[in-house]
């Protein structure tokens, strides 16, 4: 009786790290619009409150702060190799508004995203 429950209990375990490992993709193939985490939640048919902590507990890191990440590495890859105008890098990213996206950048990487450019 100890080892199927052992055996349930790494089933799980692989069910939620084939969960986040999905999420995981979902969110690198559209980071760069608007992706609430209800719709990722959904996606996997998951409710938004147990995705949020299974999301958390294997990523080390909440749903927002993953995405915004992403997003500012996204950001980080386009500043580098190009000449976009930063709004255009900005929008692209999948960031709403330049203040947003400027100050999500000065926190993560402790410049502008001019400055980091140059």
């Amino acid at each position: 009786q100890l080892l199927s429950g052992t055996a349930v209990a790494h089933t799980a375990d692989e069910h939620s790290v084939d969960r986040t490992n999905r999420a995981v993709d979902y969110i690198f193939a559209h980071y760069g619009r608007e992706l609430p985490l209800e719709e990722v939640a959904e996606y996997l048919g998951m409710k938004p409150t147990y995705f949020s902590r299974v999301f958390k507990q294997a990523t080390g890191r909440c749903f927002v702060e993953f995405v915004n990440r992403l997003r500012i590495s996204k950001s980080c890859e386009l500043l580098a190799d190009g000449d976009k105008p930063v709004t255009d890098v900005c929008f692209e990213s999948g960031f709403n508004n330049i203040s947003n996206f400027n100050r999500r950048f000065q926190q993560l990487k402790g410049m502008t995203p001019s400055h980091y450019r140059r």
